[in-house]
């Protein structure tokens, strides 16, 4: 009615103009209401960690191609400039420390964060992912606090002092939550950032098809049950000579970036990271100890899953890093001979990714002996023959962003698999770990990994009773690519380890190393040698002379 009030001359007398005005009016309505409604949102995305979204995503994407989706991706609408007004900006926030400005060795410094946006107003949301740490003038001591988010744009900061002096407390942006719904917009596709290919082989035959962990055409090979029950599905080749059972080997290639120019535009003005200005606390010595004299190879299990805000301080001592517990302090000595002795007659099982294979790679050379080395992902095996002793690294199921050199498609084992083959009287160490391979799917699919994972872990440790095993946790590092989502999966998977361990976590130790590795300032997701060191001893801390 208001179109065809709007046209000239009397609408009962040009019916059939007005009508088609009125057509072109709606049209344009629908158009403004999906570019509208498309766009980014400004408020915080709820994070579904359920499993029941993960089938009905599966059902969805039966009938759709990978290029499908990819292009209805591509598409999305622009975000209008308006909505980056209502972005943290850290030039404008403020913080400032609560209370007294004096302090103990041994106190909790509380330290107030408020967001506002370029134009100084205060953001009134919460879902921003804020992140704290303190370090000494001369950088060689080091903590990391827990933010609380009281969800309208303002924070608490909570640090424990460890060092008397004047450290220096900085609070960082690291994620806005319009970063974190980007990220959300893209994993609703379900479109990795690497695509993985399938090489199927028979005599002078062969074939390269996609994969997937859905069904991206009418005809797939189903790999679900060799990948331990997580799915698993390539395209079967088109050659019929070539059945599903000529599989030989896998590798990726990086799929592309697929934001929208508006969210190119959004992250370029806003990149992760971002520092708020520096404050300075003033510390003096006190009564309180801060590293507690119970060993770490006394400390009850379930104990390693407490979620403290400060799990302990790191220190630099005769040119080498030491990390100082909180709860416990370590019983073993960061040498060879120390190392040996806590795993004389047993096995270190490494299984992950490339940050585990980094631990092989660091206690390898530390012990050195008959290193037996393969590929980049292909297992690989550690002999220490004086101490009848071994270290094993294995990667985990699929998927897994292999690279560009083709890889055996059987090197990636469930983790059932290794865990089988270890004897009901063992005595080995087993230390599980996923992030990196996964984060790209979303986390539900993080999730259905990790609960059918901790099934075959339950079944171990009662199989095998004397057997330690040991949880490696998410890391924080700060380099962000276009194409991949950084750490900003660090502490929303964090949680999700926590809830599915949470019925055996009296029996397997948990390493969180969110706190080391934010007061490390880790740049990289694999972190140098001096941080390995100290994840290691990490370690070697918690198992040795644990009964």
């Amino acid at each position: 009615m208001v179109c065809c009030a709007t046209m000239p001359g009397n609408c009962i007398n040009s019916r059939r103009k007005c009508a088609g005005f009125m057509m072109t009016c709606v049209a344009v309505l629908l158009v403004t209401w999906f570019l509208y409604s498309s766009s980014i949102d400004m408020a915080p995305t709820p994070m579904s960690y359920g499993t029941s979204n993960t089938s009905k995503a599966r059902e969805t994407d039966w009938r759709r191609s990978t290029s499908a989706i990819l292009t209805q991706a591509k598409n999305r609408s622009q975000v209008q400039n308006s909505s980056y007004n209502r972005v943290a900006d850290p030039r404008f926030s403020k913080i400032r420390i609560n209370g007294r400005d004096q302090f103990q060795v041994g106190d909790v410094i509380n330290v107030s964060i408020i967001l506002k946006d370029r134009e100084g107003r205060m953001i009134v949301t919460g879902g921003d992912d804020i992140r704290i740490w303190m370090k000494s003038t001369n950088g060689r001591n080091r903590t990391s606090g827990h933010v609380i988010d009281h969800g309208n744009g303002s924070y608490t900061g909570v640090l424990r002092a460890f060092w008397e002096g004047h450290p220096v407390i900085t609070v960082s942006i690291a994620w806005t939550r319009q970063h974190l719904n980007i990220k959300d917009r893209f994993l609703s596709s379900h479109v990795p950032y690497n695509f993985l290919y399938a090489s199927f082989e028979k005599g002078s035959l062969k074939e390269v098809t996609r994969c997937n962990i859905t069904k991206t055409s009418e005809n797939m090979c189903d790999f679900t049950a060799q990948n331990g029950g997580h799915p698993w599905l390539c395209e079967r080749p088109k050659e019929k000579r070539l059945p599903c059972s000529s599989r030989k080997s896998h590798h990726s290639a990086t799929a592309g970036d697929y934001h929208t120019p508006a969210e190119k535009q959004f992250i370029k003005r806003h990149p992760p990271h971002q520092f708020l200005r520096t404050i300075t606390a003033s510390i003096s010595r006190g009564n309180f100890r801060p590293v507690t004299r119970i060993s770490c190879s006394e400390l009850p299990v379930n104990q390693t899953w407490r979620n403290d805000f400060s799990s302990g301080y790191s220190s630099q001592e005769s040119n080498t890093r030491v990390w100082h517990p909180q709860l416990c302090r370590y019983p073993i000595q960061q040498t060879e001979q120390a190392y040996k002795r806590c795993l004389a007659n047993r096995r270190l099982w490494l299984y992950g990714d490339s940050t585990t294979r980094q631990w092989f790679g660091y206690l390898s050379r530390l012990l050195g002996k008959e290193m037996v080395i393969h590929g980049k992902y292909e297992p690989k095996v550690a002999f220490i023959s004086d101490t009848n002793s071994s270290i094993f690294c294995g990667p985990h199921e699929y998927p897994f962003n292999i690279g560009s050199v083709w890889t055996n498609a059987t090197f990636n084992k469930p983790l059932k698999q290794y865990l089988d083959r270890i004897p009901n009287h063992s005595t080995d160490i087993v230390v599980f770990h996923q992030l990196a391979h996964l984060v790209n799917f979303g986390p539900d699919v993080f999730r259905d990994h990790i609960r059918r994972n901790v099934r075959s872990i339950r079944e171990f440790i009662f199989r095998v009773p004397k057997a330690i095993v040991v949880v490696k946790g998410t890391t924080t590092f700060r380099t962000f690519v276009l194409d991949k989502f950084g750490d900003m999966n660090a502490m929303s998977y964090d949680p999700i380890l926590r809830e599915e361990f949470s019925l055996i976590k009296d029996r397997v130790i948990f390493l969180d190393f969110i706190p080391m590795t934010l007061a490390s300032e880790v740049q990289e997701l694999h972190p140098d040698k001096e941080v390995v060191k100290l994840m290691v001893h990490h370690l070697m801390g918690n198992v040795c002379g644990r009964n």
